[in-house]
């Protein structure tokens, strides 16, 4: 059992015993020492995974295994279903769907393999499947991944091997040809092969991370994956010995999935292109490393513990970047870092993100709200929310609620739980725009207001930029998506049309993460739509590097969130703080930003930036900005940068490390005042 579960694992997995469907050889199957750990995924599709396992047992000889089987949110009665299904196999459910990629990555943090085999419940394997593919790695030190060939339940070849064009669309060799042709019986060296049936060590999935969560929900995850390994000098091997019947996306096929998968393919396409240009065009790879860290579990010594809970899904941003800088700083302060989570998320996914984010933590503990609610009891519990009400019970000798924003609940909803704040020594949020509305809410529920701390979010200060350095476009950051405090990227191409309409030469880069759901992918999609025949460039989900060129050469930032909000009514439409505007004010970029929400009190009107409230507005902005003088820009530019100092990490550590005094010294306080009452009771 690796760190992830190291709270009470039984209540994450159970083993399957063996039954009437026991393998051919139970020698093979070996839970407590396997070579091979083959990890298969389901969603609502159970006969289909038992016949998957059948064919395993029946089929698999001659190599020590184990399966596990990790349930992605299927309904309760599927999951039921395959829970109460008996035979050799280690049982993973999971409440929600974590998509494929961070699926299979928490069935690898269970395996105990020296190799890891991912394989589709759409897979029947046939027999002596699995020894020719174990052996290339003892023929071949270079192979990274190898995958066998592919036949439909027809009797056609699906796949012997896939190939990328320039364009990173796949070729599949052979498809729909006879796969007794000679050609196809020669192992070779391919791109990368399906991920319905791959094999690799462990060792290579774990210093690349493994699936990136950057193509969720699916679709270019396994070529990615396979192209990862390729740069540690690694190769992909076609092997035809082993054979597997395939049905070919049985499940992303199913009409209830077909909605929710819409133009997922041309947005992971131009992610994956983005980032392996110029492998495909050259089949060369450019030295480019991505490899990053693995995050190591807490470290056991820790004298005081810090329970840390976020019910958000976790994708490079903001509310990331604060939460993981409280871990950052209660670390220092020498607490012992558990992350608390609705569902478990994988130390892989987390270390990528924490690498977009460019931070670091010596380690940390994963288990679910599940989990900690059994009994864990913390030092110090940090409960993450967007509403007046936290979303967890108090679970500390101290008890911290960061809050967002107060976001509008149900009132009837807000009166019944209000009460849990009540156990909350403090309320921390991002800026006094959020305070007044917290305080706001507190005054219209009649609720006594607890000690509230604002802490502004730290901001990664882009250090060594040349003040001499030629600047010139426009920018803007901000993850794509539809909801309250949307980032209106739709609203800075309309006005990027209005200036090249009045004869502007400039251009804008868009740069952000992408939420999964189809309705965001929707609105970027549109945002494309819009920005057709316009100097606009997307980057979704770049890396730090991307990202730190385009500030450095950057000449204005364009904010949009709150955009045309009646602030009275719709507050949680404004930003609530603004970290990305500072970060381009800290490079010499100049920001414009929406005059309500956090910005307006970050940027000083006319100083170190300029405030608009209409995108006529922003364009009148922006066009006088392009003509000002060098010495005029200079002067803005020294303003801006000397005004994100104020927000830098070491600011945000010294503010929060003096909120967790004066309550570490409240706790001493209450303890020595319930010690003094607990020896009079016993005089």
């Amino acid at each position: 059992m690796n760190a992830l579960c190291a709270a009470d694992s039984a209540l994450i997995f159970s083993e399957i015993e063996m039954s009437d469907d026991s393998p051919q050889n139970a020698s093979d199957y070996s839970s407590d020492a396997p070579l091979v750990s083959i990890i298969i995924l389901n969603l609502n599709k159970p006969d289909m995974t038992i016949d998957c396992l059948k064919s395993i047992w029946k089929n698999t000889t001659g190599i020590p295994y184990e399966v596990i089987v990790v349930d992605n949110g299927s309904s309760p009665e599927n999951q039921k279903r395959l829970a109460a299904y008996e035979g050799p196999h280690k049982f993973i459910p999971l409440a929600i769907n974590r998509f494929f990629g961070e699926g299979n990555n928490i069935g690898a943090e269970f395996a105990k393999g020296t190799y890891l085999l991912f394989l589709n419940n759409d897979v029947i394997v046939t027999p002596d499947w699995l020894p020719p593919l174990v052996d290339v790695f003892d023929t071949h030190p270079d192979a990274g991944c190898v995958g066998p060939k592919f036949i439909y339940p027809s009797g056609e070849l699906q796949e012997a091997g896939v190939l990328l064009d320039p364009e990173g669309f796949s070729v599949q060799i052979g498809k729909f040809q006879s796969p007794d042709q000679p050609r196809f019986n020669r192992m070779r060296v391919v791109d990368y092969v399906s991920a319905a049936t791959v094999l690799m060590r462990k060792a290579d999935f774990y210093a690349v991370l493994g699936f990136d969560f950057r193509y969720e929900p699916a679709y270019y995850e396994d070529c990615d994956l396979c192209l990862k390994i390729g740069t540690l000098g690694k190769k992909t091997y076609y092997v035809p010995r082993s054979e597997v019947i395939h049905h070919e996306n049985a499940t992303t096929a199913d009409k209830s999935l077909k909605d929710k998968l819409n133009n997922i393919v041309e947005v992971n396409q131009a992610k994956f292109i983005d980032r392996w240009h110029n492998f495909l065009t050259t089949g060369v790879h450019d030295g480019k490393s991505y490899i990053a860290p693995l995050l190591p579990a807490r470290v056991a010594s820790a004298r005081k513990t810090a329970g840390i809970y976020t019910p958000y899904n976790i994708i490079p941003g903001g509310g990331e970047r604060y939460l993981f800088s409280i871990m950052k700083v209660l670390a220092a302060q020498g607490y012992g870092l558990t992350l608390i989570v609705p569902e478990l998320y994988s130390r892989l996914r987390i270390s990528l993100v924490l690498d977009q984010l460019d931070l670091d933590l010596d380690g940390i503990d994963i288990i679910t709200h599940t989990q900690a609610e059994a009994g864990a009891q913390f030092d110090l519990f940090y409960c993450l929310g967007n509403s007046l009400v936290p979303t967890s019970r108090a679970m500390g000798h101290i008890n911290l609620f960061c809050c967002q924003f107060p976001f509008k609940t149900n009132e009837d909803h807000t009166r019944q739980h209000l009460s849990l704040l009540k156990d909350y020594d403090a309320v921390i949020c991002y800026s006094g725009f959020v305070e007044q509305e917290i305080r706001k809410q507190l005054r219209h529920f009649e609720a006594p207001e607890p000690a509230i701390h604002v802490v502004a979010p730290p901001v990664g200060i882009v250090a060594e930029v040349d003040p001499q350095m030629a600047k010139s476009g426009i920018l803007g950051i901000g993850r794509f998506f539809i909801g309250d405090h949307c980032k209106r990227q739709d609203e800075m191409v309309k006005a990027m049309k209005a200036l090249s309409e009045l004869g502007a030469d400039t251009s804008l880069d868009l740069v952000g993460s992408l939420h999964p759901e189809p309705i965001h992918r929707d609105y970027l999609a549109n945002c494309r739509q819009m920005a057709r025949d316009l100097p606009v460039s997307f980057h979704i989900d770049a890396p730090v590097s991307v990202l730190s060129g385009l500030l450095q050469r950057a000449s204005i930032y364009w904010h949009g969130a709150g955009l045309g909000v009646d602030v009275k009514k719709w507050p949680e439409h404004c930003e609530h703080f603004g970290i990305s505007v500072v970060e381009a004010m800290s490079a010499r970029v100049i920001p414009v930003v929406v005059n309500n929400g956090g910005p307006s009190t970050i940027v000083e009107d006319g100083i170190s930036g300029f405030h608009y409230g209409s995108r006529e507005e922003l364009v009148q902005i922006t066009r006088a900005l392009l003509s000002y003088s060098e010495d005029k820009l200079t002067e803005l530019r020294d303003n801006a940068q000397a005004r994100a100092q104020l927000y830098s990490f070491a600011a945000f550590e010294a503010r929060f490390a003096d909120v967790l005094v004066s309550m570490e010294k409240k706790a001493s306080q209450r303890f020595e005042t319930s010690s003094a009452h607990a020896s009079v009771s016993t005089r």
